[in-house]
């Protein structure tokens, strides 16, 4: 009994690595088969969880990921992935308040973070943050987007929103213009319209 209960943590380790490699080949429903499997040999197998969540998050089943990732937290508070899932999931779903405390602790366990995902992290940080009218925070969130992404159409027009209700127009204006340049993404650059009519004079 005591060798299987040894083996068992290794047979969930080979499950998820498994799971993680068909993730990252895109096949997310082998993926959710592997983690399965894993979590069924060992429930608390937090990364299992987590690609669990990722799995379903990419196959659009949102509302299963979500549980899936709050439990590799809970078994694992330094998830990484968990916690920029749902800070974008929770931001998307319009429950601002939740998106902003899995970013924000998402930035405080990793204030270095990888580029790209504390890119995403901030800008659902900084989308959220106008919603809730934060404006101060809201003008950090976009500013650090826009240090490693200078030309995230999303995160300029974020800031100009900001900025607008801040009261610094001047910087807000050449924000949206050059959003409306780049071209780059319709929806900022729609937004970037309303705003330049709006905040005119």
């Amino acid at each position: 009994m005591q060798e299987v209960i040894r083996l068992r943590p290794r047979e969930a380790d080979a499950h998820s690595f498994l799971a993680y490699n068909r993730l990252m080949a895109g096949r997310f429903v082998d993926a959710q088969v592997c983690a399965a499997k894993a979590i069924s040999i060992d429930p608390d197998h937090a990364q299992s969880w987590e690609i669990m969540g990722s799995s379903l998050h990419h196959q659009k089943l949102t509302k299963m990921a979500i549980p899936a990732f709050e439990r590799s937290i809970r078994l694992n508070p330094d998830r990484l992935d968990a916690y920029a899932n749902l800070c974008a999931i929770y931001s998307h779903r319009g429950r601002h308040a939740k998106a902003n405390l899995m970013g924000e602790e998402f930035l405080r366990r990793y204030p270095t973070g990888q580029p790209g995902l504390t890119v995403v992290v901030q800008g659902n940080l900084g989308w959220s943050f106008c919603e809730t009218k934060q404006w101060a925070q809201a003008e950090h969130a976009n500013r650090s987007v826009l240090a490693l992404a200078p030309d995230d159409c999303c995160a300029m027009v974020n800031l100009a929103h900001a900025l607008f209700e801040l009261g610094s127009p001047d910087e807000a204006r050449t924000l949206c213009r050059k959003a409306i340049s780049l071209g780059t993404y319709k929806p900022s650059m729609e937004e970037a319209r309303k705003f330049l009519a709006k905040y005119a004079s």
